[in-house]
């Protein structure tokens, strides 16, 4: 139940415009004018809990057919109605609070909505809710998008908080917003592709393209990684805890690791590169070789220089002739983390490219 503030229609732009150009609009002001601007959306009460001087805004962004909006508002009920479906009823509104909360009553279904998941909201249906102070993101999408048919999901999809779904979508819509934020005129088509992708897998679509549910699988595979990222040093990382908590198949992970070699050889890869990177903070330090040995899962020193001498040509001793001194690009706290992200990145495009 986001508050978008331009009227929308189904009509498609130019269909191989790409990227899409981003038209966008801004509202802010008190509850008044608010609920004046989204009136075909549906009708809206604040709680009495709201102080005189509290204001509520929205930004929405036109991208083709579909419309993102972030809102922040006061405490207030809501409820769509009958005369309200002529305008939007066309859309499923995908959303997520950043703050805040509701509880929502959709066909005879009661839930709440709270930080974390997300709702499938279908508004060729009517609903009622009753919010907190919130501040939400979400994208309205025609139906015929997701490969749906107007009233087909019986109201709502709810994705729960903490699931894998969850979290592909939050960073899908985690890299949409960024790029819509960034006031840029126009955004990359691969990014509504995989957005698009990952939301009718969500919804179990059977009406998508082949390459729609490769843009998910892509998707998926980025979260992996960054959970194999997050776990690079835990002992118990392997491919059955991948499989545990992604609840994908066997087949289907190596797929999707195939380029790399497989998930093993990928995560080995992983270590040794984070590995190198604590060598060359001191690279002559007593002891550093077992430090990094022991850190990244390696069984012995013996092990470890084979691996780093296969993988660079060279022992660890010899890896690296001086430390890293980020202080030549500055010395302040913020500059020295710039500068550390970026030498660890040119490293790693130099490892990924040898």
């Amino acid at each position: 139940m986001l508050q978008v503030i331009v009227r929308m229609d189904a009509s498609p732009a130019t269909p191989d415009l790409d990227p899409f150009e981003i038209s966008s609009a801004q509202m802010s002001g008190s509850f008044d004018a608010w609920r004046s601007r989204v009136t075909f959306n549906f009708d809206c009460t604040p709680l009495v809990t709201q102080t005189s001087d509290e204001r509520s805004s929205t930004t929405a962004w036109r991208v083709n057919t579909w419309v993102f909006s972030e809102a922040e508002y006061s405490a207030m009920a809501s409820a769509r109605k009958k005369r309200h479906l002529n305008d939007t009823g066309h859309f499923v509104f995908v959303y997520r609070f950043l703050e805040g909360s509701n509880w929502l009553q959709v066909n005879g279904t009661a839930l709440r909505q709270s930080p974390g998941s997300l709702l499938f909201l279908d508004y060729a249906h009517q609903f009622s809710a009753v919010h907190t102070r919130a501040r939400t993101q979400g994208v309205f999408v025609p139906h015929e998008t997701l490969g749906l048919r107007p009233g087909e999901l019986n109201g709502f999809k709810s994705i729960r908080a903490g699931s894998v779904l969850a979290g592909l979508l939050n960073q899908e819509l985690d890299s949409v917003f960024a790029t819509l934020k960034a006031g840029l005129s126009t955004l990359p088509r691969r990014q509504i592709d995989r957005l698009a992708g990952c939301l009718q897998f969500a919804v179990g679509s059977t009406h998508t393209e082949l390459s729609q549910r490769a843009y998910h699988r892509e998707a998926l595979l980025d979260l992996i990684r960054e959970f194999i990222e997050a776990n690079l040093e835990a002992p118990e990382l392997n491919t059955t805890l991948i499989l545990k908590n992604f609840g994908v198949s066997r087949a289907g992970l190596f797929r999707m690791f195939e380029k790399y070699g497989g998930v093993r050889s990928y995560i080995n890869e992983r270590r040794l590169v984070r590995a190198a990177l604590d060598l060359a903070q001191a690279p002559n330090q007593r002891g550093r070789v077992t430090e990094a040995a022991d850190r990244w899962g390696f069984s012995s020193d013996a092990n470890f220089v084979r691996a780093i001498k296969t993988r660079f040509g060279t022992t660890p001793g010899a890896l690296f002739q001086s430390p890293m001194i980020p202080t030549a690009y500055g010395g302040t706290e913020s500059e020295l983390l710039r500068a550390k992200a970026r030498l660890r990145t040119d490293q790693e495009a130099l490892q990924l490219a040898s």
